[in-house]
């Protein structure tokens, strides 16, 4: 089901999106990768490689230029996730990523420039959250080169009551991994 829309302003804001399952979200614009994004992103991450900081030394090893960290792609991502919620109007909570995994073609290079499609592959809700899965595809938005697919597992708390010991237990799941 691939689509965009436009949506009307006053659309009512929707909270479930098992009815968008298959629906596929292009964003209309590149991401355009600069020296300084890679380097404020490997800085917050603490990644020190010289690839990410030292043109020379990438240069050295092969690559045209710096390149980003692996775990970059998912700051980009939130990002068109973030416009393909407003573009379906879906209002979700506080949300977090629970899982992420990424297969690379090349890696991400500072000039590159991204397009970016999500496709919604699973939505469910339980215990009053909503699990959404997605399946992202990053290409060069010049030659259509593939740079990556990544697989996104969000979890949100919707507006549904929910028992105040069930709702701290969720988040202590979905925030910190504890089962206990």
């Amino acid at each position: 089901m691939r689509m965009s829309r436009t949506l009307e302003r006053d659309a009512a804001p929707i909270h479930d999106l098992s009815g968008h399952v298959g629906y596929v979200y292009t964003h209309p614009d590149y991401y355009e990768i600069s020296r300084e994004v890679i380097r404020d992103f490997a800085r917050a991450a603490q990644d020190f490689h010289p690839f990410h900081w030292d043109e020379e030394a990438a240069r050295a090893a092969g690559h045209p230029t710096i390149m980003a960290p692996i775990t970059f792609a998912s700051a980009y991502g939130i990002r068109i996730h973030e416009h393909m919620y407003r573009e379906l109007n879906y209002v979700p909570g506080p949300m977090v990523q629970s899982e992420q995994k990424f297969q690379y073609s090349r890696p991400i290079y500072a000039g590159d420039r991204l397009r970016c499609e999500v496709e919604i592959t699973s939505f469910r809700s339980s215990l009053g959250a909503d699990i959404s899965e997605t399946k992202n595809t990053a290409t060069l938005w010049d030659t259509g080169e593939p740079v990556l697919v990544g697989w996104t597992k969000l979890a949100a708390r919707t507006g549904a009551v929910m028992d105040e010991n069930v709702a701290k237990l969720v988040d202590e799941v979905m925030m910190r991994g504890n089962y206990a």
